[in-house]
This record gives structure tokens, sequence and C-alpha cells, in this order.
């Protein structure tokens, strides 16, 4: 019986969450005006780390996925395929 596509579904959903406050941090004027002093600095530093943390997180979920063969294995491979372009369009 397949599982519910539960890994899966948090391997997706990281990549556009991480997508998202990069959009925000980076396109909102009051949080640009930060990006001068130390807060900016610790920010950026914070977006950089947390991306690598759950970008590597999010691959981790979507091989789990695909090795406890849930029920949505399109799931599995759209989470890894969108958790390295997330990666390369950030840190490339």
């Amino acid at each position: 019986m397949p599982r519910a596509p539960v890994f899966g579904i948090a391997s997706v959903s990281l990549p556009i969450v991480t997508a998202v406050s990069w959009f925000f941090f980076e396109r909102s004027p009051s949080h640009g005006n930060a990006l001068n002093g130390y807060f900016g600095l610790f920010l950026l530093a914070f977006l950089y780390v947390g991306t690598l943390i759950l970008m590597g997180g999010g691959f981790v979920l979507g091989i789990a996925a695909l090795v406890r063969r849930e029920s949505g294995k399109v799931l599995g491979v759209f989470g890894i395929v969108m958790n390295i372009a997330v990666i390369l369009r950030i840190f490339a």
C-alpha cells in the first residue's frame, strides 16, 4: 500500500518558502534600506545559511520520498529538481 506523500510535499514546499523569502527581502524597499548596516549583513548571512540548510533538507526529503515509495513519486522528483534549481539560482 503506497504511503501518503508527506516527504514529497515537504520537499516541494521548502524551496517555495526559500524562494519567496529571498524575493521578499531582495525586493522590499523597507528592508532594502537596512541592508547598508549591520542588520543587513546579519540578514544576508542568515539567508545564505538558512538556504543551505533548507535546500539540503528538501533534497534529503525528496530522496526519502522516493525511497519510501510514496504515492506521489512525481513530488519527490520535482522536489529534488526544485531544490537544485533554487541552490543554483542563489549560489551561482
